[in-house]
């Protein structure tokens, strides 16, 4: 829920990907993304490749979320279903011809995110509003994908809104009304990291030592946090320059920028904003014509996964810290 891109359609009706015009901000890589014209449809380029952008998938009904395996075949997305359902796809995007397979068969009313780990399972949201109890955080683990009807398993009971899994596949975090949190895998344990509202979109470096999030204030512009996992200390907050509202947020896939998206004017929908880590200026990127679309994400990242066990460790950290701050 954090995504940006960018793509022109030429005089003569081909869509051509362009590089940034700006002189800094460096953006390389694979990525997959939703077709701003036809909502239907996910396509994929190389952010450095001269040739044009190939479509992937047509589906039958309009896409509205995406999440791609990093370093692997797999994608996932949301798209309507039949009646008032929402439908949870995955996509083996290496085939020839790649055809979507629904997990969840119109189970679920209420979809709001679903994220798929670098080790291939799936994490989903569901904000049924009857019956309650049905709200949360659900999971289908990467065994069940060769099932016809995977197990889909509730992990957390409650309210559910934006998630993102963690580079070592280990940890969800997750935020609603109460907070942002973090929820474990192998110990099936939960640590809120914080307990303010209006703070949105938690979102895992590369190198999972960090997570950002943005923080809507009434009355003032949106900004950007970025959360030391280490020590649940903030680490840097980001004022957006001359913006009041941020739709999204991601890291590059080398973790030296926030990539934010702030709505546009007119025929153009959306801005993409890079800011280094390091401190500078805020440059526009993507934006070298109207036909702009937020929903994409990077099929790499620059990263290697940690070790298990080191993220287990910081686990035992940040369930002390947190036990102590209460």
């Amino acid at each position: 829920m954090k995504h940006f891109l960018y793509i022109l359609l030429s005089l003569n009706f081909w869509v051509v990907f362009l590089l940034p015009y700006t002189t800094n901000a460096q953006l390389t890589g694979e990525v997959i993304f939703r077709h701003p014209e036809f909502s239907n449809e996910l396509w994929m380029t190389n952010v450095e490749a001269s040739h044009p952008p190939r479509r992937i998938l047509k589906h039958i009904n309009s896409i509205y979320g995406l999440s791609v395996q990093k370093n692997g075949n797999f994608l996932v997305f949301l798209a309507d279903g039949i009646g008032h359902t929402t439908g949870v796809y995955l996509l083996d995007r290496m085939q020839r011809r790649p055809e979507a397979r629904n997990l969840t068969h119109h189970h679920f009313e209420e979809v709001l995110d679903v994220s798929i780990s670098a080790q291939g399972d799936v994490a989903l949201t569901n904000m049924l509003s009857d019956p309650p109890e049905d709200r949360g955080l659900f999971l289908i683990e990467k065994k069940e994908l060769k099932h016809w009807q995977p197990e889909v398993k509730r992990l957390k009971r409650g309210e559910v809104f934006s998630l993102d899994w963690s580079p070592d596949s280990t940890q969800i975090a997750y935020e609603n009304n109460n907070g942002i949190f973090l929820f474990n895998l192998l110990t099936r344990k939960t640590v809120r990291l914080r307990s303010r509202r209006g703070e949105y979109f938690p979102t895992f470096s590369p190198n999972g030592k960090y997570l950002a999030f943005v923080r809507k204030k009434s009355n003032a512009a949106d900004q950007m946090s970025v959360l030391s996992l280490t020590t649940l200390q903030i680490v840097k907050t980001i004022v957006p320059e001359d913006h009041t509202h941020i739709n999204g947020i991601n890291w590059s896939p080398d973790g030296q920028y926030l990539v934010y998206t702030t709505p546009g004017a007119g025929q153009r929908l959306y801005h993409h904003w890079a800011v280094p880590l390091s401190g500078g200026a805020h440059e526009k990127i993507f934006d070298a014509h109207e036909t702009v679309h937020y929903l994409f994400d990077w099929t790499h990242a620059a990263y290697a996964v940690d070790p298990v066990n080191r993220l287990t460790i910081l686990w035992g950290q940040l369930k002390q810290q947190n036990e102590s701050r209460e």
